[in-house]
């Protein structure tokens, strides 16, 4: 399997996300929540998340929803057999070639992994194919001109001895969606904040999950994220904020006849 920019990115860096992820698992409820609100699923549709990461968007989802789990890192694919429930299935695969029959699937969802993935245009034919006539894609990830997106590009860059090169969501991708056929196409900006307990939390939540390995990384992190993120103590007095945002795009694959 050739790998794409995520492939050889998350080949290194699944472990330290999945541990982040497995520390802290309700940090990111509402954006996983506002995911949810807009792919809409119900009992006896199946899901196709992609990439998915270890699995974090299942325990979201309705029971009877049918999963399926696609990464293209194998670390990702093996940690998402504890979040399973019965029937789901987890494939390791790239998001041009999935082993999936032609419209079987009722709801595609990628949420935070696509802005690794270059070009875009294979993948948007790939989840086309795969969707049913009337089927579903949700798209949610950072935008460009976002404050997470300068972040991403910019501190985590640095820090992070692999760098980062994230392509963020803009025009292109619209049109790109337009092109592989999609239509009722809309795209919503939305906020919302990642929960912590403590702010030592969410810089240790923040440091697993970039990947940071360069000196001077926590220090600079707690600065940062206090001073161009907005870090912050709740005011309702729930633990600490850290506000973040993403663009979500959904489309359908237009209905038959």
């Amino acid at each position: 399997m050739m790998r794409t920019g995520y492939g050889e990115i998350f080949a290194t860096r699944a472990n330290r996300y999945e541990e982040s992820m497995a520390r802290w698992p309700g940090a990111r409820d509402e954006e996983f929540a506002a995911m949810c609100r807009y792919l809409g699923v119900v009992d006896g549709e199946t899901l196709v998340h992609a990439p998915a990461g270890g699995a974090y968007l299942r325990r979201y989802l309705p029971e009877g929803v049918g999963y399926i789990a696609v990464d293209e890192a194998e670390q990702f694919q093996a940690a998402c057999a504890p979040r399973l429930r019965p029937g789901d299935r987890a494939i390791h695969s790239t998001y041009v070639d999935m082993p999936l029959a032609d419209e079987s699937i009722d709801v595609l969802g990628s949420l935070t992994g696509l802005h690794h993935v270059t070009p875009r245009a294979p993948a948007y034919a790939e989840w086309f194919r795969v969707l049913r006539p009337g089927g579903r894609l949700v798209i949610g990830d950072v935008a460009v001109g976002q404050a997470e997106g300068a972040f991403l590009n910019g501190f985590v860059d640095r820090y992070n001895s692999q760098g980062h090169d994230g392509r963020f969501l803009d025009g292109d991708d619209e049109r790109a969606l337009h092109a592989a056929g999609f239509v009722d196409m809309r795209v919503v900006d939305e906020r919302y904040a990642w929960r912590f307990e403590r702010a030592d939390d969410a810089v240790a939540f923040c440091h697993e999950l970039f990947g940071l390995d360069r000196p001077g990384a926590p220090e600079a992190l707690a600065r940062t994220l206090r001073d161009d993120l907005g870090l912050r103590a709740d005011p309702a007095g729930a633990g600490w904020l850290l506000p973040w945002g993403l663009r979500f795009i959904v489309a359908r694959r237009p209905a038959a006849g």
